[in-house]
């Protein structure tokens, strides 16, 4: 495992004040998209699909909840 792993946390508000910044780490991340969403909505889906092509590129992952939310 790569000892210069950097973790960001984005504000839990993803239609608020984490929007903006998500959207920016989608959109310039270059070497490999990691992340994990419990109880994805429809909306966060929209928010990440046009990035799930970054999934292809070596050491990136999902992990996805689909389940709906207790």
């Amino acid at each position: 495992m790569s000892s210069n792993l950097s973790i960001r946390f984005i504000h839990p508000d993803a239609n608020g004040r984490g929007r903006e910044p998500l959207e920016e780490v989608l959109a310039h991340g270059t070497e490999k998209l990691a992340f994990a969403c419990a109880f994805m909505t429809d909306a966060g889906y929209a928010i990440i699909s046009p990035y799930l092509h970054q999934i292809n590129k070596p050491g990136s992952f999902g992990v996805i909840s689909i389940q709906q939310p207790t």
